[in-house]
């Protein structure tokens, strides 16, 4: 069966380069849920839980960050405490 792909963010330079690659390569043959949005609305494990046991993805990718843009109360959400959140869900085997 072909893979389900969560990916996590889009519009960094990361995603913007990894995607395309996918893409290109055939790797991505499944279906791709990409979640470009509310990632600054995640703030605990549950928040987390609930968007992977949404997606049922095989695999997720982390992509996301502000990369600095905005407060540092909109970096913090994303780039420290979605990523938490979303990193304790997968320990605690969710998804």
């Amino acid at each position: 069966m072909p893979p389900h792909i969560l990916f996590l963010g889009a519009h960094g330079k990361i995603a913007l380069q990894l995607l395309p690659l996918l893409l290109s390569r055939s790797c991505v043959t499944g279906t791709l849920d990409v979640l470009v949005d509310s990632l600054d609305a995640i703030r605990t494990t549950a928040d987390a839980t609930r968007v992977l046991d949404k997606s049922r993805a095989d695999w997720d990718v982390w992509a996301a960050g502000a990369g600095g843009k905005g407060e540092a109360d909109r970096t913090n959400a994303v780039d420290r405490d979605a990523a938490i959140a979303f990193a304790a869900a997968k320990d605690r085997g969710f998804n």
